[in-house]
């Protein structure tokens, strides 16, 4: 089975694969990944990655606005603090 090949150039699409709007890439703008981006201190959930169309999968960057919705809370990962007891 053929792997895909490695992407050596940023792709030149500048628009968000799941909501359409311009997803602010940096390295698609400068032509090159040697810039600074957003996206290089963002997690891409699989489950965020999962509902990009099949046939734009590896064809666009996610925008931050999906990219953030996508997120867990962090304070939902603590667990409940117990609630304080009350005065008799």
């Amino acid at each position: 089975m053929a792997t895909p090949a490695a992407i050596t150039a940023p792709l030149q699409a500048p628009n968000c694969p799941l909501c359409g709007q311009p997803n602010q890439c940096a390295a698609s703008a400068a032509g090159s990944f040697a810039v600074d981006c957003w996206c290089k201190d963002v997690a891409f959930p699989a489950a965020l990655l999962a509902t990009v169309p099949a046939e734009l999968q590896g064809q666009a960057c996610i925008c931050r606005r999906c990219a953030e919705a996508a997120q867990v809370p962090q304070d939902s990962l603590s667990p409940t603090a117990a609630p304080s007891p009350r005065p008799r």
